[in-house]
């Protein structure tokens, strides 16, 4: 029987966040921050310290005195050092791990960068005006609603990543806010006649009436390889048949449904 006690994904982030602090040259304030994709691999660390030929043991490291005498001019912060060291430069739905809450100039970076979500440990600085000027900001998310045959049904949009490419789609869900109504898959470049099968009839119509519940518990949609219902007769197990030869393709749309569903259920718990 395998581990029970290893560490979720969150947690290995972290921690290589944590670790890459340990880099730092501060010697007061030491950051980490880490990248990662959405199929949970890394795509970028960094940790605060001066630009790239700027001498660390020539420059200040103090936190008070005249502006051009403190380190603030010239240090980078841990996370515009994870986005510039990516090895990507394709960073949308992404999601960084950092110890402190970005300051408004960092949370630009990441804005621009498309990453999407924002995992921190600590905001001791909340009371600066750089923190605040961040935690006013407040994302808005698209959602269509709609009607046919006195049945209202809510479009939600998702976009994800594929194994070549970006991959997107629609799911309706019912009035019920649980049950799938419908799906629709596009995609930019995945394989014909394996991940390109995701606009395929015979795949997104297995997804009509599933739940996305699991009693109490929202837990999406999986799209499963040696799914044990391939005839998709169960649905209620929150899983459909994969496509074979196309696991990465499908692994992106688990993570779609996933992710982007779970931005909406705040605002669907006020409707139920």
């Amino acid at each position: 029987m395998k581990r029970t006690d290893y560490l979720s994904w969150d947690e290995y982030f972290m921690a290589v966040a944590l670790l890459a602090a340990h880099r730092s040259k501060d010697p007061s304030t030491q950051v980490g921050a880490c990248v990662a994709n959405e199929q949970n691999k890394i795509v970028g660390v960094g940790y605060n310290g001066f630009p790239w030929g700027c001498s660390d043991d020539e420059l200040p490291w103090a936190r008070q005195g005249k502006f051009l005498e403190t380190k603030y001019p010239y240090v980078c912060h841990a996370e515009l050092n994870a986005v510039l060291n990516s090895i990507s430069r394709d960073l949308r739905r992404c999601r960084i791990y950092v110890g402190l809450f970005p300051c408004n100039e960092c949370t630009k970076v990441i804005l621009q960068a498309g990453i999407e979500e924002i995992i921190y440990l600590s905001d001791k600085y909340r009371e600066s005006d750089q923190v605040k000027a961040n935690a006013s900001y407040t994302r808005k998310l698209p959602l269509f609603i709609g009607e046919k045959d006195g049945e209202k049904f809510y479009i939600v949009p998702m976009r994800g990543v594929g194994l070549w490419d970006a991959i997107w789609g629609f799911v309706a869900l019912k009035d019920d806010l649980k049950t799938v109504k419908g799906v629709f898959f596009d995609h930019k470049g995945e394989t014909p006649g394996l991940g390109a099968n995701i606009k395929e009839p015979f795949f997104y119509q297995d997804f009509a009436d599933e739940q996305i519940y699991n009693g109490d518990q929202f837990k999406g949609i999986v799209v499963a390889k040696g799914n044990a219902d391939p005839k998709n007769e169960d649905k209620n197990d929150n899983e459909v048949d994969a496509i074979a030869g196309a696991t990465i393709t499908g692994d992106g749309v688990t993570v779609m449904f996933k992710k982007d569903l779970a931005m909406y259920l705040p605002y669907f718990n006020t409707l139920k």
